[in-house]
């Protein structure tokens, strides 16, 4: 059933008026809070993701707010220890979190900084969470109050992420060795070395992407010519003009 609705909303966007009421969403929050089964936990949330994503009025989101559905998929993040359901969790925040800005202010009651960022030192060694994670953070940190918190308390983590991807730890020789020295460990990804480096080039834009939103104020331009060449420059101050699907 899941797998016939999930088709039928990526093919045919049209029909989320059908799913525009609050039994389609109290039965799916019902079916992610309640039940033990992951495959459902993971088919419920991604249904959610998928009628936020297509629905063009924000009635949708208002109605998962109403229904309590922050708080509760706050509550499944926290305690979820499957990856996939994680997973899920996240691209869904990614989907409510794009235009609404009173679900900011709901997430940012709920202590949301602090689990992202331990999710972002706990899963350093899977690329495609480390991404997914600061996606997230990237809408969350358009919230003044969610945005001095990422600052204060995880800018650090995002700077250390962005240099430990460096593919130069793996290309330079006299790099790496200096490493081992200093008893750094090397993160590889892959055994492929330029699959390595695309992954870690991939994570290198996440952050970036994740860094500049974080300090987008008019006021930081003249400390970010100090750390960005002339040629780079530009392309980081345009990032402001982002494609949401990256």
């Amino acid at each position: 059933m899941f797998e016939l609705l999930l088709s039928l909303l990526e093919s045919k966007p049209h029909i989320v008026e059908h799913f525009r009421n609050t039994f389609t969403l109290d039965i799916l929050l019902k079916i992610f809070e309640d039940y033990h089964d992951e495959d459902l936990k993971l088919s419920a949330v991604d249904t959610i993701s998928q009628l936020c994503k297509q629905d063009s009025t924000g009635e949708i989101i208002f109605l998962f707010r109403k229904l309590g559905g922050t708080q509760k998929i706050i509550n499944q993040l926290s305690s979820s220890s499957d990856q996939n359901t994680i997973m899920s969790i996240l691209v869904c925040m990614q989907s409510l979190t794009n235009d609404d800005q009173d679900i900011l202010v709901e997430f940012n009651d709920l202590n949301v900084v602090q689990i992202m960022l331990e999710f972002l030192q706990s899963y350093r060694s899977f690329p495609i969470m480390i991404c997914q994670i600061l996606s997230c953070l990237t809408n969350l940190a358009l919230n003044d109050q969610i945005n001095i918190k990422i600052r204060l308390h995880g800018a650090h983590i995002i700077g250390t992420i962005l240099m430990d991807n460096c593919p130069v730890l793996i290309k330079d020789k006299l790099v790496r060795e200096e490493k081992e020295k200093q008893g750094k460990q090397i993160i590889q990804y892959s055994k492929d070395l330029n699959e390595d480096i695309k992954t870690k080039h991939e994570i290198q834009l996440h952050c970036l992407r994740t860094l500049r939103f974080l300090y987008s104020v008019e006021k930081n331009r003249k400390s970010f010519k100090l750390v960005f060449p002339p040629e780079i420059f530009g392309s980081f101050i345009d990032i402001g003009n982002f494609n949401k699907n990256f």
